[in-house]
């Protein structure tokens, strides 16, 4: 439902409705769960970027994720900008996300 908050949950509360009448009087809801999920679409022009906490300078907040089913290759860009406020600006970029092999593991 791209329709957050109240509005959104009433109507998704009548279609639920409409759909158990459809199937009788003797239908009717056991449980539900509502709940809203905070993120962003692909198609946000923002440019997003990695937040200081105010309370904690060694904190980081990272953007809204994305609702879309495809992985954002930005998301990376932003891991990198946390990863050197980490570490250090002098770092050398080529280091970035290499991991070296861990002993006792094959490819199997």
């Amino acid at each position: 439902m791209a329709l957050a908050g109240p509005q959104g949950q009433a109507l998704l509360e009548s279609a639920l409705d409409k759909l158990v009448a459809a199937e009788g009087h003797s239908a009717g809801v056991l449980w539900s769960w509502r709940y809203t999920q905070r993120g962003r679409l692909s198609n946000d022009e923002i440019r997003w970027s990695l937040q200081t906490e105010k309370s904690c300078s060694n904190c980081y907040i990272f953007p809204p994720p994305s609702l879309d089913f495809a992985f954002e290759d930005d998301i990376v860009d932003i891991v990198n900008e946390a990863w050197k406020k980490i570490v250090g600006e002098e770092v050398d970029d080529d280091d970035f996300m290499m991991f070296d092999d861990r002993e006792g593991t094959s490819d199997q």
